[in-house]
């Protein structure tokens, strides 16, 4: 029970030492910080949350850029819907989860403000994005291999976990990975995160210049594979949608890529087509299937039928209608603790801010990148994220289109890398793919 005391110590040490730098690993690393608790009703996640919050108050917020944020009224908007669903539901006041429920939603403005005005805290961000995926691709390729996980039993078995799930599941006949989270749908998130901001960064920057590719594509391949390795078919959609956002890197160079998308479908056959077949046969595979799924929002319905506006309050889905419906399941998509817990504001609102950050992709000129935010809308549809926050993939949109605004590649950082390839052809031809 040591190990959150210990993390947030580090943490403190580093927002003293350094609080922007420190700050952008902390937002990198908030999937797995979220899986900490820390006293009997207050997890490490939300402690964090709120020391962030002060921090940058004391130290950035007086300095921040006096650019206009887009996202400001889509925050105050779910901020509103968050307050009313609160104050003025039939649920349980949950003051904790209002205020962390805000805070959280600051992560982005700070993020954005942070960036903006120190591009040093970039190159910080893309350093440890990479080892992070190296890491999170690494254990996870271990965790199928040896079908164990130390990782997970440690956490679980010293109560630093809030919940201790150990997956042990064989689906499509390999282990369900779940890396060092306590799902593999958080597992699943996180890969795809880490494996095309880190394509991006290589590819659209020059952050990655004096990285050698092998290590970025071993980064990318092994996260990618770990997406595969959860099992979670909500995952493997999202990274189907996601995939798209290479075709107009396919295009330039189509020989070399679909000589490399024809020996990866020989190889993965076998597995690709039991997850297909999944998609049409649900009976195939454990887990939710359409009947589930209908009987899920039909019940969401029923609760959003009491209290349409402003829903029955935050954390009712999980504290009351479960129980009362055990056939609610997990509640595996955003939508049904949206409609039970926060009614029509909170569907609205939501999807105001998802509107905000298809626009803000469009502003910047990274139309592409809208691909990325669907892919990740259709995973939260499909199932839930535990420890994985609605708004984590716009930071790391934002982080992409900073890095491309502040470090995109010139022509001459272009011609230095093609020199560079060639080299590396003429020492190992295969690496040419990189």
């Amino acid at each position: 029970m040591i190990v959150p005391y210990i993390i947030l110590l580090v943490i403190i040490v580093a927002y003293i030492i350094d609080f922007k730098k420190s700050y952008v690993i902390v937002v990198l690393l908030s999937s797995w910080i979220q899986q900490f608790s820390f006293l009997p009703k207050i997890s490490l996640s939300q402690v964090v949350i709120f020391l962030s919050v002060a921090f940058f108050v004391m130290k950035i917020d007086k300095n921040r850029t006096r650019e206009r944020n887009i996202f400001s009224f889509s925050i105050f908007f779910l901020s509103v819907s968050y307050f009313l669903s609160c104050y003025f539901s039939v649920g349980e006041r949950h003051n904790l989860i209002l205020m962390t429920s805000i805070c959280g939603l600051f992560y982005i403005t700070m993020f954005w403000n942070i960036v903006k005005n120190s591009p040093s805290t970039l190159i910080v961000f893309s350093k440890a994005a990479l080892v992070y995926a190296v890491f999170c691709g690494t254990y996870i390729v271990f965790e199928a291999i040896s079908q164990t996980n130390p990782v997970v039993e440690y956490f679980n078995n010293s109560g630093a976990y809030i919940q201790t799930y150990l997956i042990d599941s064989i689906r499509y006949g390999v282990k369900r990975c779940q890396g060092v989270f306590s799902m593999h749908t958080t597992a699943g998130a996180v890969c795809l995160s880490l494996a095309y901001l880190v394509w991006h960064l290589y590819y659209r920057t020059k952050l990655f210049l004096n990285i050698h590719p092998i290590i970025i594509l071993y980064a990318i391949v092994t996260c990618s594979a770990g997406v595969f390795l959860t099992g979670a078919r909500s995952a493997i959609v999202g990274f189907a949608v996601c995939i798209l956002l290479f075709l107009p890197v396919v295009k330039r160079n189509f020989f070399s890529y679909f000589l490399v998308g024809i020996i990866v479908l020989f190889l993965m056959s076998p597995y690709l087509d039991l997850v297909f077949s999944s998609f049409y046969d649900t009976e195939s595979v454990t887990g939710s299937n359409i009947d589930l799924r209908e009987t899920q929002f039909r019940i969401a319905f029923l609760f959003w039928s009491h209290n349409w506006w402003i829903g029955n309050g935050l954390n009712y889905t999980f504290e009351n209608a479960l129980s009362r419906y055990p056939d609610l399941m997990g509640a595996e998509s955003v939508w049904l603790s949206l409609v039970i817990d926060r009614g029509l504001l909170g569907i609205i609102s939501f999807s105001f801010f998802l509107i905000t950050s298809f626009y803000y992709c469009y502003k910047e000129k990274s139309v592409f990148l809208v691909l990325f935010l669907f892919g990740f809308l259709m995973f939260f549809t499909l199932s839930s994220i535990p420890n994985y926050s609605f708004y984590i993939p716009l930071i790391y949109v934002i982080a992409m289109i900073e890095s491309k605004k502040q470090f995109g590649k010139t022509k001459a950082d272009k011609n230095i890398e093609l020199i560079r390839k060639q080299y590396l052809l003429k020492a190992n031809p295969m690496k040419s793919l990189t």
